[in-house]
C-alpha cells in the first residue's frame, strides 16, 4: 500500500535555508568513459537501496495501527521549598563528666624509705590550683599505728616550704578525711607510718581532670573512674525508654553505654572522649521518638550528667502540622473540596503528608503524592478531570494551584515500537542519501552524481519555506559538499509519531512522494531506463 501524498505536503513541514549556489546546471553531452560507468554502476545501486528503504518505509506507515488515549487529567505544584531534613532525638551529658579544671597525679601514692611503711593514703578532692604547678612532698614526721597511736604527715612545696600538717589521732576512723590547704583530701589506710618516709605527687593549676570510661565503679586508688569528687555509681539500674539497664559495681562507664545500645530502648549511646561526655540517640527519626531516662538507683545518671528532657527530633515539614510550616501558616482550617468531595483539614493536627493519605484514602478516582519531598501532585484516572476548590481556606494558594478544572488531554498515535521501526526505516533512507552527498564516496568530475543530487535538492526544495521539519528530520541544503546533508533526531521523530500523527503522516507522505520523483527522473535521464531506451547521455566533461 502507498502513501499518495503529494510533494507539496513539504510546505508545511520543512524549513530551506537560502542555497550559497544552484547544483544544477546546464551539462553538455559527451561520450561515455569507464569513470562515469563506474560511478553510473555505484548511483544504481544507491536508487536500488534507496527505493528499498523508502517502500519499507512506507509499508511502515501503511500498516501502522492508530493508538486512542484518553489521556489523564495532572495538577503539579512549583517546587514548595518544604524542609526535608528529619533528625533523631538526641540526650547527653549536660557537661564534662569530670568537670574540674585542675589535676594531680597520683591518686594512691605510697610511702617510700627505710622505715617501711606499710599504710597506703588516698588522693582525692578537687585542687584549686593554689600552688601552682608544682611537685608536693608529704613526709612522715611521727612514727605510728592509724587507730593506735598518732601519727603525723607534714606537706612541703618544691622548695621545701611547709604548706600543711596532717594530724592523725590515734582515735581517729580509717575513713577520716583530712583536707589540705589547697583543696586536696588526704585519706589513709590501716598500718603503719614510720618518720622520715614519704611520698612525691604533682598538682597541675590549668591541666584539667579527665574521667576514664573504662575504670571499675568500684575501683580504688588509681583504679578510680574519677568522676567529679562526691559522686559514685554502685549496683543498681535505671531506665531509657521504659527498659531496664542493669548496673554491676564492677561496671565501666562503657560497659554501661554497652548495654543500653544492645537494650530495646532503641536508642544508640556511645561515650565520646573529644567531649568527655555520655551522647544518647534516638535509632527513629522525628519528633515522635523521644528518649526518657528515670528510675535510676545506681546513681549512674546523675554521675554521666544524663539530667533533662531530650532535645526533640525534627521532622520533614510535610510530616508536621500545616500551622507550624511557613508555607502553610496563612491557611485555616475548613473544608476542601476535590472533584466536589469534602475533605476536612485541621491545620492544627493536619500535616501536608496527612492530606495526601486522606486523598488517597478517599477513592475518588484522584491520587495524591508529593514528588521529592517538593512538588504536590494530583492525578486522575484516564479520562476524568479534575476540580479543585478550597472554599477559602487558601490551601490550593500556598500550594501555588489555580481554583479550576483541569480536564484530560487525549491523543492519537502509532505505539512505541512502532515508532521505533519506522525511525530504523528512516535511518536507513538517509544513511544512503548522505553516502550520495559525501565526495570521498563518490568518483569525481561525474555529472551523473550531480544530476542524481539536483533530483533529490529539488524533491526537498518545491514550495517548502523551509529546511527543518516538526517531525525530527532536517536538510542542510546549503551545506559544503562533504557535510551530512541529511540528519535525524529520533527522540523528536518517534514522539512526533505517538502523540502528532496527522502532521508525520503529512510530512513522510509528501517526502516519500518527492524522493521517489527524484529516483525516477535520475534513473529516466542516467539509469537502467536510459540504457534501454538507448538514450543515455555521457555527461562527463
Amino acid at each position: 500500500m502507498q502513501v499518495g501524498f503529494h510533494v507539496s505536503n513539504l510546505v508545511r513541514f520543512v524549513r530551506i535555508r537560502a542555497p550559497q549556489s544552484d547544483l544544477t546546471a546546464a551539462l553538455p553531452q559527451n561520450p561515455v568513459n569507464p569513470q562515469d560507468a563506474a560511478q553510473l554502476n555505484l548511483n544504481r545501486q544507491r536508487v536500488k537501496h534507496a527505493t528499498k528503504a523508502l517502500n519499507e518505509l512506507d509499508d511502515l506507515l501503511a500498516r501502522a495501527k492508530i493508538q486512542q488515549r484518553s489521556g489523564t487529567a495532572s495538577v503539579i505544584s512549583p517546587g514548595l521549598n518544604l524542609g526535608v531534613i528529619e533528625t533523631a532525638a538526641t540526650l547527653n551529658s549536660t557537661e564534662e563528666i569530670n568537670t574540674a579544671t585542675t589535676s594531680y597525679t597520683p591518686f594512691g601514692p605510697v610511702f617510700t624509705g627505710g622505715g617501711g611503711s606499710d599504710a597506703l593514703p588516698t588522693l582525692s578532692g578537687v585542687y584549686d590550683g593554689s600552688n601552682g604547678d608544682d611537685t608536693l612532698r608529704f613526709k612522715v614526721t611521727r612514727t605510728g599505728t592509724h587507730t593506735v597511736s598518732r601519727i603525723d604527715v607534714k606537706v612541703y612545696n618544691s622548695v621545701g616550704d611547709r604548706l600543711d600538717t596532717i594530724r592523725i589521732n590515734a582515735n581517729h576512723p580509717l575513713d577520716r578525711e583530712y583536707t589540705l590547704s589547697n583543696g586536696l583530701i588526704f585519706t589513709l589506710g590501716a598500718g603503719t607510718l614510720v618518720k622520715n618516709d614519704d611520698f612525691y605527687m604533682n598538682v597541675y593549676a590549668n591541666t584539667p581532670s579527665a574521667v576514664d570510661p573504662d575504670k571499675a565503679f568500684d575501683g580504688i586508688r588509681d583504679d578510680r573512674p574519677n568522676f567529679d569528687h562526691g559522686l559514685a555509681v554502685t549496683a543498681g539500674s535505671f531506665d531509657v525508654n521504659g527498659e531496664t539497664i542493669d548496673v554491676y559495681a564492677n561496671d565501666t562507664i562503657n560497659t554501661v553505654v554497652d548495654r543500653i545500645t544492645a537494650s530495646a530502648a532503641g536508642v544508640d549511646a556511645v561515650y565520646d572522649n573529644a567531649s568527655e561526655t555520655v551522647q544518647l540517640t534516638q535509632r527513629s527519626l522525628g519528633s515522635g521518638n523521644d528518649i526518657v531516662l528515670d528510675n535510676d538507683d545506681s546513681g549512674f545518671l546523675i554521675a554521666a550528667k544524663l539530667a533533662g528532657p531530650s532535645t526533640p527530633g525534627l521532622d520533614k515539614e510535610s510530616g508536621i502540622a500545616l500551622d507550624q510550616t511557613s508555607r502553610f501558616s496563612s491557611v485555616t482550617s475548613g473544608g476542601v473540596l476535590i472533584n466536589g468531595y469534602n475533605f476536612n483539614i485541621d491545620v492544627t493536627t493536619d500535616s501536608l503528608t496527612d492530606v495526601i493519605t486522606m486523598i488517597n484514602d478517599a477513592d475518588i478516582g484522584v491520587t495524591a503524592s508529593l514528588s521529592n519531598g517538593q512538588r504536590f501532585i494530583l492525578r486522575a484516572i484516564e479520562g476524568i478531570s479534575i476540580s479543585l476548590d478550597d472554599q477559602g481556606s487558601q490551601f490550593f494558594d500556598a500550594l501555588e494551584v489555580a481554583e479550576k478544572t483541569y480536564r484530560a488531554v487525549g491523543s492519537s498515535g502509532l505505539s512505541r515500537s512502532r515508532t521505533y521501526q519506522i525511525a530504523d526505516a528512516t535511518a536507513s533512507a538517509v544513511d544512503i542519501v548522505n553516502e550520495i552527498f559525501n565526495p570521498s564516496d563518490n568518483l569525481t568530475g561525474t555529472d551523473s552524481l550531480n544530476g542524481l543530487r539536483d533530483s533529490i535538492l529539488s524533491a526537498v526544495r518545491i514550495g517548502a519555506p523551509a529546511g527543518d521539519s516538526a517531525v525530527g528530520l532536517s536538510f542542510a541544503v546549503d551545506s559544503a559538499v562533504g557535510h551530512r546533508f541529511a540528519s535525524i533526531d529520533r527522540q523528536t521523530l518517534t514522539r512526533s509519531l505517538r502523540n502528532n500523527l496527522g502532521a508525520s503522516q503529512n510530512y513522510f507522505g509528501g517526502l516519500i512522494t518527492g524522493l521517489r520523483g527524484a529516483l525516477a527522473s535520475y534513473d529516466a535521464n542516467f539509469g537502467d531506463a536510459a540504457v534501454a531506451s538507448g538514450t543515455m547521455l555521457n555527461t562527463s566533461a
